[in-house]
């Protein structure tokens, strides 16, 4: 029931339970006593009553009902908002939140650089059959290498150059281990370099070079002819037979690795 029914109601009840008119009454009353005696006059009086005091009752009681139910609730009306026009919503950081490491960049690998022509982990093996022996032994420095050069009266012989991870090698033939200066090492061997002993030159270098640091020989026996190589550090060689004069050349370098 809505607040304007409830005041109607109201008023209705006021209406119908007010005092009648002075007049009113006064003409009843006069009806009635001039009347008083008719079966008729009685019957309708007895029927206005019982009809006055129903609509009482009706009105009393729609009224309590009205009453005891309270206020009527008033009911709004939310237009609907669509989905488009809400705000989005901005998420909440979280508590405590800690910002992700930034990853860690790899530590970049050496990039082998190794000039045209080195080797830096196999034996490198070449030369003739015939015999000859050794002129002379030099070493020396040349832009971005290191240089020993084996002079022979005739062809380079039969030889082998390999690389070893320490500067200590066994003198041949008296089994005598000698170490070099430096921390690495190569081993320049030359067969058929006859008669043995015939090399009178210097036995011991001590270059001091950003790769060579010490050359000395190691062995001249029975036509093996031997020299030690220490370096500063693991190399990588190239080796080249030149001729007029015939030499057999070892260039050095320190290996990338």
């Amino acid at each position: 029931m809505s607040h304007d029914d409830d005041t109607d109601l109201r008023e209705a009840f006021a209406a119908g339970t007010r005092p009648a008119h002075p007049a009113l009454a006064a003409r009843v009353r006069a009806a009635i006593v001039s009347d008083a005696d008719s079966p008729r006059t009685r019957g309708m009086w007895i029927a206005g009553a019982a009809a006055a005091g129903l609509g009482v009752v009706v009105v009393a009681a729609l009224l309590a009902a009205s009453l005891s139910r309270g206020p009527s609730p008033v009911t709004r009306v939310v237009p609907a908002v669509s989905a488009s026009t809400l705000p989005a919503a901005t998420p909440s950081p979280a508590a405590n939140a800690q910002p992700s490491p930034s990853p860690t960049p790899e530590a970049t690998p050496a990039v082998a650089s190794v000039p045209a022509g080195f080797t830096c982990s196999s034996a490198v093996t070449g030369g003739g059959g015939a015999q000859a022996a050794v002129a002379a032994v030099r070493v020396g420095s040349q832009q971005g290498f290191d240089r020993l050069v084996i002079q022979f009266t005739g062809p380079v012989p039969s030889y082998e150059v390999r690389t070893q991870p320490t500067s200590g090698f066994v003198h041949d033939a008296s089994g005598e281990e000698v170490t070099l200066q430096g921390s690495a090492g190569v081993l320049v061997r030359v067969r058929n370099a006859t008669p043995s002993g015939s090399y009178n030159g210097p036995t011991d270098y001590r270059l001091g070079g950003p790769v060579l640091a010490e050359a000395r020989q190691v062995g001249d026996f029975e036509g093996v002819f031997s020299w030690g190589l220490g370096t500063s550090g693991p190399a990588c060689v190239r080796v080249t037979v030149l001729s007029g004069p015939d030499r057999l050349v070892v260039d050095l370098v320190r290996s990338p690795g």
